[in-house]
């Protein structure tokens, strides 16, 4: 399957479990900056499916953010309670300063210098992070993700950078889509 196919399939289960007005394909990341200017000025990377609510400029100057409402929804618990040991760990995992509740990348295909950036748009931009991969890209993926993380554990980076971050295969993801869908 193509990824684009990927893309337009989770987003319609994603659309069963969110409203639909929250889902968004390829969402442009400076668009919760209210300015049309800022696209030309920094690096906006497009999100292959971002989940809302999303957060402004003005909710990240002030520290209220609309997605931590997203915390306490069934989905966030489901994938939290599957994912990590440790329910006190939560805010630990959660980022704060995201631009939207969840940023899904697709990468079925690409470099690893794409992939790397994928990874980092995910982490820095959702409040959790998914990256979804075919079985082809998965150990690309896994060693990308090795080498962030010796590189923080070397103290190189300071940053939990892979904190919020989650990685599925393409079929695991449709499977916990379509069993949370089952459950509600």
């Amino acid at each position: 399957m193509k990824a684009s196919e990927y893309q337009n399939q989770i987003a319609e289960l994603l659309k069963q479990i969110f409203p639909a007005e929250l889902v968004k394909k390829e969402w442009d990341s400076s668009v919760t900056f209210n300015d049309l200017s800022h696209n030309k000025m920094v690096y906006a990377p497009r999100i292959d499916v971002a989940i809302g609510p999303f957060n402004n400029r003005f909710n990240l100057d002030v520290g209220e953010m609309p997605s931590d409402l997203m915390k306490k929804h069934p989905f966030t618990r489901m994938m939290f309670e599957r994912h990590y040991n440790d329910i006190d760990d939560f805010d630990k995992v959660w980022n704060s300063f995201s631009r939207c509740y969840l940023a899904i990348e697709v990468e079925f295909s690409g470099s690893a210098k794409h992939i790397f950036g994928s990874i980092i748009n995910a982490v820095t931009n959702g409040s959790l992070a998914f990256i979804i991969t075919n079985k082809e890209n998965y150990s690309k993926v896994d060693r990308i993700i090795k080498y962030i993380w010796r590189q923080e554990n070397q103290e190189v980076i300071e940053l939990n950078t892979l904190k919020n971050l989650l990685v599925f295969e393409e079929g695991e993801f449709l499977e916990v889509l379509r069993e949370y869908l089952k459950k509600v």
